[in-house]
């Protein structure tokens, strides 16, 4: 079986090129327009007959088209890179393209056809209150999402843990965003309750610091523990080095010192495994060395 070759780079793609269509249409129904009114006979309008109506909406229409185009480009994606550093969410594009769109449609239907323009915003006003009052939580949902979207408190790989619920973020729409739990099992969460409740985020290129409280002997030298247990986590997998993990002096208990272990993990979803394998190599470093963990007795009398 041959192998399969490495995929090629996929090239950038200026955004501008996809007003080469749309321009070219505007250009040519322009023209047209043009045209048609040099020949209509003197005294008439220019929006009075259905063809230069039709003509004019088609190129206004397209026009339209480019100055969406344009806006998206340098509104959603040059000026949006620049002040928050990332581009703009596609949803904010899909939200954006459909109100000029509908603005222009208003347009065309006052200024071309003669439509009143007061009835229509009217009954769109209208609309509105129905629609809201019957798709309140969907639009609650839908405008939480593009608040999320804009402010992007997480992203998709990171592990956040909100309203008892704990994964990585595997999807995220207008609607809902999806958490992938350790159990391999989805968690769709509605928008608007993320937006609500409190969200902690471990971000998926930030170490999560975790903490083990361990007890040693009175009579082995403090110094001697923690060399020996900043020994035995050198090289565990999942463990991170940068920065090394750090072992201090806790408390004096009764029958014990109690130390505090601290190490960074990448994977926040793998704690469980590595704490249990951090704990794992410190009982196997205590052995070596002779130290036995101390636990309570209980004596009868």
């Amino acid at each position: 079986m041959g192998h399969l070759a490495p995929a090629l780079p996929r090239r950038a793609v200026n955004p501008l090129r996809r007003l080469r269509l749309p321009l070219a249409l505007a250009t040519l129904l322009g023209v047209a327009y043009g045209i048609t009114y040099a020949l209509e006979p003197e005294g008439i309008g220019p929006v009075s007959t259905p063809t230069l109506r039709w003509l004019l909406a088609a190129f206004l229409t397209a026009a339209g088209v480019v100055g969406v185009q344009v806006v998206r480009f340098f509104v959603l994606d040059v000026l949006f890179v620049r002040s928050q550093g990332h581009r703009a969410p596609a949803l904010l594009h899909v939200v954006v393209a459909l109100t000029l769109y509908f603005v222009l449609g208003l347009i065309i239907a006052g200024g071309v056809f003669g439509q009143s323009l007061t009835g229509a915003i009217a009954t769109s006003a209208v609309a509105s209150v129905v629609l809201g009052l019957a798709l309140q939580e969907t639009l609650g949902n839908f405008f939480a999402g593009i608040a999320l979207q804009i402010e992007q408190p997480f992203r998709l790989g990171d592990v956040v843990r909100t309203n008892g619920q704990e994964g990585r973020v595997d999807a995220f729409n207008w609607r809902a965003t999806t958490i992938q739990t350790v159990n391999d099992s989805r968690v769709v969460i509605p928008n608007a309750l993320m937006a609500r409740e409190a969200v902690e985020v471990f971000g998926r290129s930030q170490s999560n610091r975790r903490s083990l409280a361990l007890p040693a002997p009175y009579d082995t030298p403090p110094q001697r523990v923690i060399g020996i247990l900043r020994t035995a986590l050198v090289g565990l997998p999942g463990v991170s080095d940068r920065p090394p993990p750090q072992v201090r002096l806790a408390s004096f208990d009764d029958s014990s010192i109690g130390y505090e272990v601290l190490y960074w993990v990448e994977d926040y979803l793998r704690v469980a495994a590595i704490d249990a394998q951090v704990r794992e190599r410190v009982w196997y470093a205590f052995a070596r060395d002779g130290i036995s963990i101390p636990f309570p007795h209980q004596v009868q009398v």
